[in-house]
């Protein structure tokens, strides 16, 4: 067999493989795009199918929202004359009641029962003036005038001072009268109070006042706050036996001692 038959065998073996290849190529196109074409069509329909059902669905809720709106207006319109006749009934009820109730049992406003109780005043009132004109004036009653009851002798009572004296006696029978009287008055309302009626002789403050206030202030007596403190504490000590200390005797008896009872 010659060269030139055996080239040409062989270029139609690569010539059939190549069109054997090439179809088996164009074979695996057409079916992606027969696959592609299938599943669009497919889609389609879907699409088409879905987009009825939709409206289907719509006109169907159209038709449930009418048939609702219809219900409902029918049940307000119901529920309304429900109503209505209810009312009815019971302004009905309530007349009757007041046909059958005494008027006297009915209830009232406050402007009813304002306007029966002035009626019933202006009643009374007519009747008041009727009476006083038909009564003659009264005649005045002399009454004969009581004699005015004798005067009570009142009893004074003690002067004040006069406690106070009986006590400053008990350590001066001599005392004055007087010089009590004068030491009551100075201290005046101070007697009221308990503390102003009595010395506390255990008391710093209360030594003090009487030093300054009665010794130096009102008895004149000069000297170191020692020395006066010391006029103080004696008479505490002759007062000692007196667990209540009355103020004017102490006050005395003070004065007695610093010879300055003409200062009273």
């Amino acid at each position: 067999m010659s060269t030139t038959t055996l080239t040409s065998r062989a270029m139609d073996t690569v010539q059939t493989t190549r069109a054997a290849a090439r179809k088996s190529a164009l074979a695996y196109v057409g079916l992606h795009a027969f696959a592609y074409e299938r599943a669009s069509e497919r889609v389609s329909k879907i699409r088409t199918a879905r987009k009825a059902f939709f409206e289907t669905l719509v006109v169907k809720g159209e038709e449930v929202e009418a048939e609702g709106i219809k219900l409902f207006g029918k049940a307000k319109a119901e529920a309304t004359d429900t109503l209505l006749d209810a009312k009815g009934a019971v302004i009905d009820a309530g007349d009757k009641v007041k046909n059958i109730l005494p008027k006297t049992l009915l209830p009232t406003s406050k402007v009813e029962r304002m306007e029966a109780e002035v009626a019933e005043l202006e009643a009374k009132l007519k009747k008041m003036s009727k009476k006083a004109t038909k009564k003659p004036a009264a005649k005045k009653k002399t009454v004969a005038k009581k004699a005015a009851p004798k005067a009570t002798v009142k009893t004074e009572a003690p002067a004040a001072h006069i406690a106070y004296l009986e006590d400053a006696r008990r350590y001066d029978a001599d005392v004055s009268e007087a010089h009590i009287k004068a030491i009551v008055t100075h201290l005046g309302i101070a007697l009221h109070s308990q503390d102003g009626k009595f010395v506390a002789c255990t008391d710093d403050k209360e030594r003090d006042t009487v030093r300054d206030s009665w010794l130096v202030k009102k008895l004149g007596v000069t000297g170191t706050t020692e020395i006066l403190d010391a006029k103080v504490v004696s008479i505490c000590e002759a007062m000692k036996a007196d667990r209540m200390k009355k103020r004017p005797t102490f006050y005395y008896l003070l004065a007695k001692a610093e010879g300055k009872l003409s200062a009273l």
